[in-house]
């Protein structure tokens, strides 16, 4: 019997930690644009690995809490333990949407069971509610670097990685130098077979020949390489 429960111990201690996602809190700001704000931090936070997400649509089940409770708002350490408990997480991301002056602001927070009390914050700022959604791959990766101890790994959906970088300015170069090439044989394929033009100048095409000829396919090849990069970068 305890050799039993040896051995399940590392497959409960795999089992990814779930997040409950509360609806933001508004503040002077339309429930839709606050509805759509948490659909967006929902849809971010499920691109993580490790983790279980449960958003809005699951929060019927806390009816018995009270929809005061809800709508109210919940950053106290006491209610979001409670939420916690009734949905079986350990972590709760809560959030409070508003305006202050010309400027929206989103403040987010990531509360954790295991540290009793908040874990991280953070705050997005734009010239309009509707805006704020432009900044949540960044609150994501803040809100989940206290998991990462727990396995959970979150590439930002905004974020250019090295193979996107590397990718782009091989395509980059690759094409500049396919063009250079290219268009120095157009022009000599003009110049060479006319007799009209000055001798030493459809001499110097023909010497330069074998080099267009030459950076015209390295380009091609180095254009290839980056088309690469950014496919292996697409279904990393």
């Amino acid at each position: 019997m305890i050799m039993a429960l040896l051995c399940a111990l590392p497959l409960l201690a795999a089992e990814p930690p779930r997040v409950l996602v509360l609806e933001p809190k508004a503040v002077n700001a339309s429930a839709n644009d606050v509805t759509l704000l948490q659909r967006l931090l929902v849809q971010e936070l499920s691109r993580a690995d490790g983790v279980v997400i449960i958003g809005s649509g699951d929060l019927a089940q806390l009816a018995e809490l009270g929809s005061s409770k809800l709508s109210a708002g919940c950053d106290a350490d006491a209610c979001l333990a409670e939420l916690a408990d009734a949905m079986g997480a350990e972590v709760v991301v809560f959030s409070e949407v508003g305006r202050l002056g010309d400027r929206a602001l989103w403040q987010l927070g990531l509360w954790d069971q295991r540290q009793g009390g908040i874990a991280a914050r953070h705050t997005i700022e734009a010239d309009a509610v509707s805006a704020l959604g432009v900044g949540v791959p960044a609150a994501v990766d803040v809100l989940l670097g206290p998991l990462v101890d727990r396995g959970v790994t979150y590439r930002r959906s905004d974020g250019a990685t090295p193979l996107f970088m590397g990718g782009v300015g091989a395509v980059s170069v690759g094409v500049g130098l396919a063009l250079i090439g290219g268009v120095g044989l157009g022009v000599g394929a003009v110049v060479v077979p006319n007799a009209g033009y000055d001798t030493g100048l459809r001499r110097g095409f023909q010497d330069a020949a074998p080099a267009l000829v030459a950076t015209a396919l390295i380009g091609v090849g180095v254009a290839i390489v980056g088309g690469g990069l950014l496919v292996a970068d697409a279904v990393q």
